[in-house]
């Protein structure tokens, strides 16, 4: 199943109504310090993913059943059990992983809700050397705040891949 960039928008519409629907409006102070925070959380996203670091992964996203990932292959993972495995899947089968994360820009929608949006390029060293071929698109991560520990965290992320020009 591949999730459309339009059905996207609208999933993201929605949480967005919904996460703004019951506070005040964000003052420009409160906007920056979240847009900051999230760009900082995005840096520790991408080096966590070049260094393989599980940890540090599974601190970045919501480790429920409502986690859902696409990644830049179509594939979606439903949950966090799902995604790591497939993270941990894909770390055993590699030597490297380059994952670039260009101009990011962070939105907050909410205290609680917030949307970032990139472009990336990602590339991969498979066991045994073999390089795969760069892949390179644009991304979307739904971050929401955990009451607890005030931690933003990816409820949704989605990668897609720019589609090769055609002669």
């Amino acid at each position: 199943m591949v999730i459309r960039p339009l059905r996207l928008m609208v999933v993201l519409a929605c949480v967005g109504t919904i996460g703004c629907s019951s506070q005040t409006p964000l003052t420009l102070r409160e906007r920056a310090v979240i847009e900051q925070t999230l760009t900082d959380q995005i840096k520790s996203w991408e080096r966590a993913w070049n260094n393989a670091d599980t940890d540090s992964l599974s601190a970045l996203y919501v480790q429920s059943p409502e986690l859902t990932v696409v990644w830049v292959d179509g594939s979606v993972r439903r949950g966090w059990e799902e995604e790591q495995l497939a993270q941990v899947s894909l770390f055993n089968s590699t030597e490297r992983v380059n994952f670039i994360v260009r101009n990011p820009v962070e939105r907050a929608i909410s205290r609680n809700v917030a949307v970032s949006t990139f472009s990336h390029s990602i590339d991969v060293v498979r066991l045994g050397g073999r390089r795969e071929m760069l892949r390179s698109g644009s991304g979307t991560v739904l971050w929401v705040r955990d009451e607890e520990d005030a931690m933003w965290r990816i409820q949704l992320a989605h990668l897609s891949v720019t589609p090769s020009a055609t002669n």
